[in-house]
């Protein structure tokens, strides 16, 4: 494309320069999405200047592919190219047909802007940009010199000599829309920006060098890299603008595929990344919703399945040789308690399963015992936890259990399913009854023992339901038969000090007298036989000294157990 000035256009561009160099250069707002088209200028109908064995619409389109290479790297941002080869995109086309065309497919995308790619031809060297004039839609001429002036920055820095950034009135009378704005303002001379104004675009033309320029030519346009280098400074600036950052993390590309980006370039990342709906997991850069197992990232594990994080996920997962809790989709590190899978329940500790944990733990439907890490549905007896001892059957802590259990330090007796430290008294199992004393069996206990139906006889902590004779408490001596208290009884009986008189089951130290029984006559003094005789039935019985069994001597009353 050739160039052409004017002072005036110098003039102004000069004054607008210096005021954003005193301002900064301006920015876009930030939006959800930027959509920009980029035209290589000409194609193989409509073809441009040519120099030194190069032609202008093949540079053109080398520098438009890789101008929209480099803006896929960035997040938020939608490119589209009126071609992206040789061949015309508008066949049957004339020039200022094509160069309408081209303007109104900006506009039908809702481009936010037009980049119009060139290289000119002339009697000079280096990039120039063109942006459109203050008329008609007068925002695009901040618009467009903030985007030249971004770009302009990138293509100094590759060596280029920065020939200025420029607008261009019409200089024809005709009155037509190729010279005047509706408004009746001077239109943009080139097509491209007047006709991007007419479709709601701002359009600029970047002339990235000289192609009739042997230094340019020779450095910049017949070098592959350097043509690639010029679209990523087109791209560069164009992003600066519009506040776009390369893509990191899970980003789509221009088909709307996911993938995980490093810098704008896709990676060979694997593990999670997080788009707006939600955690993946991803493979190679790729999500790979083949995936199920835990995944990790700066908020802790998590369960993925079928490549996403499942948040409604509650209870036991297995990675590799270990179990691990989870809850709302996040293993929980902090979990100590039960969790339960189709094999059974299990005990976890700080959120893994603890293959060695036997003892007690709690969940909703009651106290259960653990044994390695499982559940015992067999086990039946003793467990301990840090509020005493308790008594399980089949697994479950029974909580109605009342009586004995046995572990490795003896039998103790369990009084609502808890371990009662202050029981002294009698307790049944199969093996009989037996004696405990503070809860624990004393097993060398010979003596009396109270139950619900009455006072027995233990000796070595057992009932001796064999036993006949005297027993001592602290009411007294009594009387026991077949190993019961017989509170009935009244005869002799004898201990390691003597022979003795009973009455109703107690010794009866008030009673002095003589007593017969069977063929023996006794002499009692209180309560204890002194002199014992046998007597033949024809004897005559004394009646003021001698008594029958079964009565008292008169004036006495019969004594009770313990009053």
């Amino acid at each position: 494309m050739k160039k052409r000035k004017a002072a005036v256009l110098a003039a102004a561009a000069f004054a607008m320069t210096a005021a954003f160099f005193l301002n900064g250069i301006q920015r876009a707002e930030a939006a959800d999405n930027v959509v920009v088209m980029l035209d290589p200028g000409h194609d193989s109908t409509h073809t441009g200047a040519a120099a030194y064995g190069l032609k202008e619409q093949q540079l053109n389109l080398k520098i438009g592919l890789a101008c929209r290479t480099e803006l896929e790297k960035y997040d938020g941002i939608t490119v589209y190219m009126t071609h992206d080869t040789i061949a015309c995109p508008f066949e049957g086309s004339t020039t200022k047909q094509d160069l309408i065309q081209r303007t109104e497919y900006a506009g039908e995308v809702g481009a936010d802007l037009f980049v119009s790619l060139h290289n000119n031809s002339g009697d000079d060297s280096g990039y120039e940009i063109y942006y459109p004039n203050n008329h008609y839609v007068s925002e695009f001429n901040d618009i467009g010199y903030a985007v030249s002036e971004h770009i302009a920055g990138y293509l100094s820095e590759m060596g280029i000599y920065r020939n200025g950034l420029y607008t261009r009135d019409s200089d024809g009378e005709e009155d037509d829309d190729t010279n005047w704005y509706p408004d009746g303002s001077r239109a943009d001379y080139y097509s491209v920006i007047r006709n991007s104004k007419y479709n709601g675009v701002p359009g600029i033309i970047v002339e990235h060098a000289y192609l009739s320029d042997a230094g340019d030519t020779h450095v910049f346009l017949s070098n592959d890299n350097m043509l690639v280098r010029m679209g990523q400074a087109d791209a560069s600036g164009i992003a600066d603008y519009f506040g776009l950052h390369k893509k990191n993390g899970l980003c789509t590309d221009k088909y709307g595929d996911w993938h995980y980006y490093e810098d704008g370039e896709v990676s060979d990342y694997t593990g999670m990344a997080v788009n707006e709906y939600g955690w993946w997991y991803v493979t190679d850069g790729e999500i790979d919703d083949s995936y199920t197992g835990i995944a990790e990232n700066e908020y802790g594990r998590w369960y993925m399945q079928d490549g996403v994080v499942n948040m409604d996920y509650t209870g036991m997962l297995c990675d590799g040789a270990e179990w691990y809790y989870v809850q709302g989709g996040y293993v929980n590190d902090a979990y100590t308690g039960m969790a339960c899978n189709e094999y059974g329940w299990w005990y976890f500790e700080d959120g893994k399963l603890n293959w060695n944990y036997t003892g007690m733990a709690l969940n909703e439907y009651g106290w259960w015992y653990f044994e390695n890490g499982v559940l015992n549905w067999d086990y039946t007896g003793m467990v301990c936890n840090e509020y005493g001892w308790w008594y399980y059957q089949n697994g479950n802590l029974n909580r109605e259990y009342t009586g004995m259990a046995l572990n490795e330090y003896g039998w103790w007796y369990f009084e609502n399913g808890f371990l009662n430290l202050n029981y002294t008294g009698m307790a049944l199992n199969e093996y009989g009854w037996w004696y405990f004393e503070n809860g624990n069996l004393n097993d060398v206990y010979t003596g009396m023992a109270l139950n619900e139906y009455g006072w027995w006889y233990f000796e070595n902590g057992q009932l001796n339901r064999e036993y006949t004779g005297m027993a001592h408490n602290e009411y007294g001596w009594w009387y026991f038969e077949n190993g019961l208290l017989n509170e009935e009884y009244t005869g002799i009986g004898a201990n390691s000090y003597g022979e003795w008189y009973y009455q109703q089951g107690r010794i009866g130290y008030d009673f002095s007298g003589k007593v017969k029984f069977d063929d023996t006559e006794y002499t009692i003094t209180e309560g204890y036989v002194v002199e014992k005789r046998i007597v033949n039935e024809t004897e005559a019985d004394t009646a003021d000294t001698v008594h029958t069994a079964g009565t008292l001597p008169a004036g006495e009353e019969s004594s009770t157990l313990g009053k």
